[in-house]
């Protein structure tokens, strides 16, 4: 049996030979063509393992950049790490943004984020919004345990002071004058705690009506 196919201006004849068993039954045909038909699925092949190759390369090129970059920028940010004032820069502008955000968003009309010293057990204010230097300066002096952001960081838990004169926590204490000098009336502090260490206390403030 002859089949005549079409390829362009010209044509091939593929044959397709009858395959009988020993009974002489048939079987099939087997599908046989020309050398020309032969070498043009070579060349195909072959073309298209060309193009896988090339794929291949681009890809694993484009790997290995990404690789380097990676590097390159871990390196960086480990450099970086090695500045103390680069680094203490980095977490004050980290810790503003927050503030801001908290301020803003609860309406508080000024506030403080006061990072814990590991190696005195005190707390620093680190950044802080609308209170004035007496004040920064006497918060940054006080003993452990003597403010609500202390009690906070404590317990691990909020502290809501609606009123500082009418609080255990300040009566009796200069806590209350300085705070009243600042025109502060209510206090909330809520804990930075990190895994498994304390970090800080984050403090809103409001001032008296």
């Amino acid at each position: 049996m002859h089949h005549t196919r079409g390829r362009g201006n010209s044509s091939r004849v593929v044959e397709f030979s009858p395959t009988r068993a020993h009974s002489a039954s048939m079987l099939g045909y087997v599908r046989t063509c020309s050398m020309e038909d032969a070498q043009y699925s070579f060349e195909q092949a072959k073309a298209m393992l060309e193009r896988a190759r090339f794929m291949w390369s681009e890809a694993s090129q484009a790997v290995e950049k990404t690789q380097s970059l990676r590097a390159e920028l871990r390196a960086q940010i480990h450099e970086l790490a090695k500045r103390g004032a680069l680094r203490r820069q980095f977490t004050t502008n980290l810790l503003s943004g927050i503030l801001e955000a908290t301020v803003e968003s609860t309406r508080a009309d000024m506030g403080n984020i006061q990072l814990l010293d590991p190696k005195t057990g005190r707390l620093h204010i680190r950044v802080q919004r609308g209170f004035s230097d007496p004040f920064l300066e006497f918060f940054n002096s006080i003993h452990p345990g003597h403010a609500a952001c202390d009690s906070a960081l404590k317990s691990r838990e909020r502290v809501v002071v609606p009123d500082i004169t009418d609080s255990p926590m300040f009566r009796g204490t200069r806590l209350v004058e300085v705070m009243l000098d600042a025109g502060i009336r209510a206090v909330q502090a809520t804990p930075l705690l990190g895994k498994p260490a304390r970090i800080g206390a984050c403090s809103r403030l409001t001032i008296a009506p």
